[in-house]
């Protein structure tokens, strides 16, 4: 009798390595989502994360924990309708317009990323209880110059960008930034400090929750040491290695990124750099 297999579920601040790491596993075979947004962010379950963050009074950039939502059970539900809809062709593909494939019968590796999931796990995992985490983490100060570095490219193209008329009338519905692609909230290196501590602070109770479904894997050591990290990924996934494969995409890894925010200078908060502790990580 083929087993079924419960998704792996990537978390992580933004910036943080989680589109690398997901790349990785899609090279070896984890299905990560048929239509997926530049970031190898499996669409379907995007859209769905926004929605959750929503309720909320959430998004990315102003995250919350989501303990303080009532009537949960009703979401979970939702969810549960949504997922088992053919609206998972986003995630399967459009031949599953037909066929309608379950997530709850999948034979073949699978899972999606999105650091979004790391406030919505708990909601997840009411719906695969057998789920795995892999929250990947990476220096505060490199994470802060990489999101300051794209925030700034955004907002040169919102500036250029002229709004459609079908954004005009969704910028009128719940959810929807009016295709403003940039953070209206990160301004400086503190605030993206700030954003940086939310996400590890419920990263560490995700830990705790989940502690015998979880692994936790630092970028730096991913780029420097990845035959003994992608080792242990690879063992907790019980994922069969492609090593040719995988040998073309270390060849891909760039060590220079690493240390490339020690080129900018910022005027951070000393304070809050402490409080984040990146160190109890490593």
């Amino acid at each position: 009798m083929e087993s079924f297999k419960s998704p792996v579920i990537i978390t992580g601040m933004h910036r943080s390595g989680t589109t690398l790491l997901s790349r990785i596993l899609d090279d070896q075979g984890v299905f990560m989502g048929y239509k997926k947004e530049e970031n190898n962010e499996s669409i379907f379950f995007l859209k769905l994360n926004q929605w959750i963050l929503s309720l909320g009074g959430c998004s990315w950039d102003n995250p919350c924990n989501l303990n303080h939502l009532y009537n949960k059970q009703i979401i979970i539900d939702r969810m549960n309708q949504i997922i088992d809809s053919r609206l998972n062709f986003l995630y399967h593909g459009y031949l599953n317009i037909l066929s309608k494939k379950s997530f709850y019968k999948m034979t073949n590796h699978w899972g999606w990323k999105d650091p979004r999931n790391t406030f919505t796990v708990e909601f997840w995992f009411s719906l695969f209880p057998d789920a795995k985490i892999i929250n990947i983490y990476r220096n505060p100060l490199a994470v802060s110059n990489s999101l300051l570095i794209r925030q700034n490219k955004l907002i040169e193209k919102d500036k250029e960008k002229k709004i459609k008329l079908k954004n005009k009338i969704a910028s009128l519905l719940p959810i929807f930034h009016s295709s403003v692609l940039s953070s209206t909230i990160l301004n400086d290196i503190n605030d993206c400090l700030l954003l940086y501590k939310k996400y590890q602070d419920m990263d560490i109770k995700n830990s705790n929750k989940y502690s015998n479904q979880y692994l936790s894997v630092c970028y730096e050591d991913l780029i420097l040491n990845s035959d003994v990290v992608l080792g242990r990924v690879f063992k907790y996934l019980n994922v069969d290695v492609d090593y040719f494969k995988l040998e073309k995409m270390k060849n891909k890894f760039n060590p220079k990124r690493i240390n490339a925010y020690k080129d900018k200078e910022y005027a951070y908060n000393q304070n809050l750099l402490d409080q984040i502790n990146y160190s109890l990580k490593k």
